[in-house]
């Protein structure tokens, strides 16, 4: 016994020697020592800088704590970008349950986290490296131990920032966490979550913010028992913007719970108010509420009770005043359990009023099916309602068909019969069938029926599972009134029909936004035996558009209007830098009508050809005109320039020649100068055309010319050459005589609205005096000539020589004085 104790004792002595060096160690070991191992191991291992600028402290008694400052971790091969910036952060882990499989940390804090988290389109992020293990710390073989459990006494996060940049996603933006706290987080007890952060993206275009508190049970489990989330106490609030909705304001109240191994959600006490704006119509006090709520796959059961849908809001117009609208839908009851349904029918109602007053009810027959397919039959929207002359009545029909485990939903033998009467557009009776079917990863739909006793087709399918919706859809129509299904249209005010500013004056821009051909994929054709929308009458439509990663594809777009046809390409990207182009061929259309429609504009009149091969580029109407190239070509006939009389100018010749000064007229709309042709071409380069082949001809002119115009100030400098023929025929004509064969210049120039013509009579006057003397010195000879035919110059015409006579008498006159000279 006495050696026994001894060994006891040497050994108790061993021991407290080995704690005492132990310690010793612990307290004097100073970490900050090892900061350029850290530093060369991370560049030589991953090729990051890691920068350790602050102190690193490490305690071992009663806990294992590690502090860290002022840390910065580089993006690999980048060392001047950061991948991870931290002010400060504490890790606290008890020692002694990590022995036994068990991690109980006492605290996580972390303060002024920035981070930076990239994925391009082929799935590779800037921290996948970070993920695989270096040769140095290979994964342990052998068979798994006891599972580690987590056993977290606190969370305390403030100012945790994160950019995200995933192109394959897409998604853009930033993710900043305000403040996040919790109690102890470990199986089978409630900790209380407090939490604030913030949500701004720019793909999507999000800005929003949530913030709230709920009491959280987490039972993290392990290979043999899978994760469970019981979620009491619920108060979540949303604020801000989401794609398609705006003025977001939406609490979130109740009790869930979800089952990670079957799948089960269970709900209670739910009520979720809303307020939101979106396309018109603007939420408020509006509700949604739910007594219980229960779904288990893995037992095939589904109940709820109570649903109750509440919602208050207004249809916005910017012409009209805030329309009223209620929504009413209850639910009292369903339940399913695998073969066996039971529950009460749909039923609610709605009304709108104003201007375009409606109401009507919401109803269904008793649920029946499975829980594999619930079928809602008769599922039905009985329309009807009156605001002085406006009626509207109908009704929208369908077996609904809900599939739960599948998430799809169907609408079958869907039936819509209804009539609008409105004063102001045509009355419209829709009449079609069909069917419908919706997942959350694909849809279609096939439809066909009558609108005003036109018949119209569609179908069609979509796929929702990827970054953008794809959608493969044909649609025809007898007739399109668009007219007579859209809210009617603002009118130009004074400022939108003033005419464009002077150069040096102000400018007002439009924006040019074409971010929506982002919003999805695929393939759309488009026929119509006539689309209205005023001003335009399309008939014989006939478009496809292709749409791919925010490129359009219009090809081809083909249609006759203005008394002709048209076939166009047009092609556009919603990249950083917006692009549009057009191919274009006009063929025999009416000008006068394509330019009033188009542009507003009286400025030529006739019938003809035009076509037109344009670029341009910009995010404002103004932009897109100052960069716009390419060429255009019109070919006219039987047309006027409006504006302007040149015949009747130039007959006043003599008058404006007296005034000895150039003469300036503004454009007038009751005068026009007619044209048998006229053709001209454009070379445009950022936003200016240059035109040096015009010919215009007309009875008693042609015209030639060459100039500009200035789409972005909207003016016009160009100057045309006009040459008097066939002076002797037609009314007038003999009063511009003295400038037959005399090529006179006239400039127009100005905004397009208002363009003066300048005829430059000073230009002119040499050429008709020049003209008058030979016309005079030809009477004369005539008259000589005349004379020695024996006629004399007072005589009529049956006794007056002709022209060949008078011809031959002074080729002879010539020979005999030539002969003369020669015999001297």
């Amino acid at each position: 016994m006495t050696r026994t104790r001894k060994i006891l004792l040497a050994a108790a002595g061993l021991v407290g020697l080995l704690a005492l060096a132990g310690a010793a160690l612990i307290l004097t070991f100073d970490p900050n020592r090892y900061k350029g191992r850290a530093v060369d191991w991370m560049q030589a291992h991953y090729q990051r800088r890691l920068a350790l600028d602050g102190p690193i402290s490490l305690r071992v008694f009663p806990r294992l704590e590690v502090a860290l400052e002022q840390v910065s971790l580089s993006e690999p091969g980048q060392p001047q970008q950061a991948f991870v910036k931290l002010e400060s952060a504490k890790l606290a882990v008890r020692l002694w349950p990590l022995l036994s499989k068990q991690l109980v940390v006492d605290r996580i804090e972390a303060h002024g986290l920035q981070a930076r988290v990239t994925r391009d389109v082929q799935g590779r992020r800037n921290f996948d490296d970070l993920l695989k293990p270096t040769p140095e710390t290979p994964q342990a073989p052998g068979e798994p131990g006891q599972p580690l459990q987590l056993d977290i006494s606190s969370i305390d996060l403030e100012r945790l920032t994160l950019d995200v940049d995933d192109a394959k996603l897409p998604l853009r933006g930033q993710v900043q966490l305000a403040s996040f706290s919790s109690g102890r987080l470990s199986s089978g007890s409630t900790a209380p979550v407090k939490l604030s952060a913030t949500l701004k993206l720019t793909e999507p275009a999000v800005d929003a913010s949530l913030a709230g508190n709920l009491q959280l049970q987490l039972d993290l489990g392990d290979a043999e028992r899978p994760l469970k989330v019981d979620a009491r106490a619920i108060d979540l609030r949303l604020k801000g913007a989401l794609p398609g909705l705006k003025q977001i304001d939406t609490r979130l109240k109740g009790d869930a719970a979800f089952d990670g191994g079957t799948g089960a959600i269970q709900a209670s006490d739910i009520t979720l108010a809303l307020a939101a704006e979106l396309a018109g119509l603007r939420l408020a006090d509006s509700q949604i509420s739910l007594a219980r709520f229960r779904y288990a796959p893995a037992d095939q059961k589904i109940g709820l009770e109570a649903l109750k849908l509440d919602v208050k809001g207004q249809l916005t117009n910017p012409d009209q005043p805030p329309q009223p609208l209620t929504l009413a839908l209850q639910w009292p009851s369903l339940d399913v359990q695998g073969q066996q349904l039971k529950g009460s029918p749909l039923a609610g109602s709605f009304s709108v009023q104003g201007p375009a007053a409606v109401q009507g009810r919401i109803e269904s027959g008793a649920p029946s099916g499975t829980f594999a397919q619930i079928a809602l039959p008769a599922f039905k929207l009985v329309l009807g309602g009156a605001s002085g002359a406006n009626r509207i009545t109908g009704s929208v029909q369908a077996d609904l068909k809900i599939a739960p485990a599948a998430k799809q939903l169907a609408l079958a033998a869907l039936a819509i019969d209804a009539q609008v009467q409105n004063p102001a557009l045509r009355a419209m009776a829709v009449q079609a069938t069909g069917q419908a079917n919706a997942s959350p990863t694909a849809a279609n739909w096939q439809l066909a029926g009558a609108l005003n006793k036109q018949a119209f087709r569609t179908e069609g399918n979509a796929t929702l599972g990827g970054a953008r919706p794809r959608v493969q859809a044909q649609a025809s129509f007898g007739e399109l009134d668009l007219d007579a299904l859209l809210p009617p249209r603002a009118k130009p005010t004074a400022a939108a029909k003033a005419p464009p500013p002077s150069k040096g004056g102000p400018v007002v821009d439009t924006p040019v936004d074409l971010a929506a051909l982002r919003s999805l994929d695929g393939r759309i054709t488009l026929e119509a035996g006539t689309l209205r929308y005023a001003p335009y009458v399309l008939r014989n439509l006939k478009a496809t558009a292709a749409l791919d990663n925010g490129r359009l594809d219009l090809n081809p777009l083909s249609f006759n209007t203005w008394d002709g046809s048209l076939t166009a390409r047009v092609l556009a990207s919603a990249a950083e830098h917006q692009t549009l182009a057009i191919q274009a061929q006009a063929q025999q259309i009416d000008i006068a009508a394509a330019l009033k429609d188009v542009a507003q504009s009286e400025l030529l009149e006739g019938h003809g050809q035009i076509q037109v091969d344009l670029r341009t580029g910009g995010r404002s109407l103004q932009a897109l005109k100052s960069a716009l190239d390419g060429t255009a070509r019109m070919q006219l006939r039987d047309g006027a320039v409006r504006g302007f009389n040149l015949a009747k100018a130039l007959r006043q010749f003599k008058a404006a020649l007296t005034m000895q000064q150039d003469a300036v007229s503004q454009a007038r709309q009751t005068e026009k100068t007619d044209f048998s042709e006229l053709s001209a071409s454009f070379q445009f380069n950022n936003g200016i055309g240059t035109s040096r082949d015009l010919d215009l001809k007309s009875p008693f002119l042609r015209l030639g010319g060459d100039g500009q115009v200035n789409l972005p100030a909207s003016t016009l400098d160009y100057t045309v050459r006009a040459s008097v023929i066939n002076t002797s025929k037609g009314q007038g004509g003999a009063d511009l005589a003295a400038l037959d064969g005399v090529t006179v210049p006239v400039r127009l120039q100005g905004p397009f609205d208002a363009l003066d013509w300048k005829i430059r009579w000073s230009e002119v006057a040499a050429g008709a005096a020049t003209n008058t003397v030979k016309k005079q010195l030809g009477n004369t000879l005539r008259e000589q000539l005349g004379a020695e035919l024996g006629a004399p110059a007072a005589s009529g015409a049956a006794s007056q020589p002709t022209d060949a006579e008078l011809r031959q008498k002074a080729r002879d006159k010539l020979k005999e004085g030539l002969l003369k000279g020669l015999m001297r």
